[in-house]
């Protein structure tokens, strides 16, 4: 399971996100993302297959929006 920087506590930016993502896919064949926008391109691009996602308002207004992927590689 993977919180992807957004921004908050952390420095985000593409780079980072990609460098992150490849060391899950070296290190696992099935991964769950959590990203802060939609990341289904760079997913894609990858090769990582999506099996499942959903969209979730984190807090009372809904303006905190976390992204939740289950992917396999491959």
């Amino acid at each position: 399971i993977v919180d992807l920087p957004y921004g908050n506590f952390s420095l985000k930016n593409d780079e980072n996100q990609l460098k992150i993502i490849r060391n899950a896919i070296r290190i696992s064949k099935k991964i769950v993302l959590a990203s802060s926008e939609d990341i289904r391109d760079e997913l894609a691009q990858e090769n990582l297959k999506i099996i499942d996602h959903c969209k979730i308002g984190k807090n009372k207004n809904g303006d905190f929006i976390r992204y939740i992927w289950v992917c396999e590689v491959g």
